[in-house]
């Protein structure tokens, strides 16, 4: 049961993971239109 629980928490911390590195370009692009912008 604790195995199968920390596969899951270790799973969701890697789907997270990949959601943030595809999201990060995203952000540091959009901060930098922010930045041109002023």
């Amino acid at each position: 049961m604790v195995k199968q629980e920390l596969i899951m928490s270790l799973q969701s911390s890697y789907e997270g993971t990949i959601f943030i590195a595809r999201f990060t370009p995203f952000l540091e692009a959009s901060q930098r239109r922010l930045a041109q912008i002023d």
